[in-house]
């Protein structure tokens, strides 16, 4: 039995984008899809710049270049934060 990995979900998910335009009820139409259990959607407003306009072989490409724009949304940061160094 072929057990996919993230990559291939990722590949083969349905993806659609909600814009803004200052006061055009894209937060409310989020709101209306958030929580539902067959979306994903990333919190707040990204950087997405570098994702709409560039070219990347494959979706990891693209997900490192997304997480090197908004380091906020990485789940796996490369560095950890010394909390003992902040206190100090």
């Amino acid at each position: 039995m072929f057990n996919p990995g993230p990559m291939e979900i990722m590949n083969s998910l349905k993806t659609v984008m909600i814009t803004h335009y200052q006061s055009s009820g894209s937060l409310y139409l989020h709101s209306l899809f958030d929580g539902h259990p067959q979306v994903i959607s990333i919190p707040g407003v990204p950087e997405l710049d570098a994702i709409i306009n560039g070219r990347f072989n494959n979706a990891q490409e693209a997900l490192n270049e997304f997480y090197d724009t908004n380091p906020k949304l990485n789940p796996m940061p490369t560095t950890v934060p010394n909390k003992a160094a902040k206190k100090a």
